[in-house]
């Protein structure tokens, strides 16, 4: 049964037999993974050091592969719900997509399906990530044009959103950098029903603040 916070938001439950086998590979390879990476925090403000409790949907850019995994170890201490590719759903995957809870969806033209399962982790409490870039690219008209989905998926789902940027230049005996941005909470900044022109807002929000952050991580490899 999910829990409720003082503020009345939910949490996902910290133990589920539906969530065994995902939790069993996160709890046995978080330190391996911790000393591998040793990661790097960094973030934008004092509000973004807030540890991520209650339903959240965490963004990241996408360059690489092992993003999904990265992102485990940038927020080691949630279960993450990622969001998926449709077609790797039906490759040889999909015995390890559905072990791992994963959500599909077709980023051309996310379904109502998808959307709905989406709104409902959310709704549980539970940390949904996905990648508005939607595949590996470094291509920003594809960051922009996705991003509005993104923002109707966390208005749904009541849930903040949280900007993070992954720095993947490391060789094998770097530390990994994470850039973590302050989170928007689009309920308490616009309202529980944003208008379509708030919604292009906080779209246009969020891709300048990839940029900041990816500046950011820059700014630190090069001090």
């Amino acid at each position: 049964m999910t829990e409720k916070t003082e503020n009345h938001k939910p949490r996902a439950p910290l133990f589920s037999f539906k969530y065994f086998p995902m939790d069993f590979i996160r709890v046995t390879g978080v330190l391996p993974g911790l000393l591998w990476l040793r990661p790097k925090r960094i973030y934008e403000n004092e509000n973004a050091k807030k540890k991520i409790s209650g339903p959240a949907l965490a963004i990241g850019n996408h360059s690489t592969f092992y993003d999904p995994i990265y992102m485990c170890f940038a927020l080691w201490y949630r279960r993450h719900r990622f969001v998926v590719k449709k077609e790797i759903f039906e490759s040889k995957a999909n015995t390890l997509m559905k072990l791992g809870r994963c959500i599909p969806i077709d980023p051309s033209n996310a379904g109502l399906d998808s959307i709905k399962e989406i709104t409902a982790a959310l709704k549980q409490g539970e940390l949904v990530t996905l990648f508005p870039e939607g595949q590996v690219t470094h291509n920003q008209t594809e960051i922009q044009q996705f991003k509005s989905g993104v923002v109707l998926m966390a208005v749904r789902g009541k849930a903040p959103i949280v900007p993070v940027y992954i720095q993947d230049n490391r060789s094998f005996f770097d530390r990994m950098l994470f850039v973590f941005g302050e989170p928007i909470d689009i309920e308490k900044e616009y309202g529980a029903m944003p208008t379509f022109s708030q919604i292009d807002e906080i779209s246009q929000r969020l891709f300048l603040k990839e940029q900041q952050l990816e500046q950011l991580a820059e700014k630190i490899t090069k001090a």
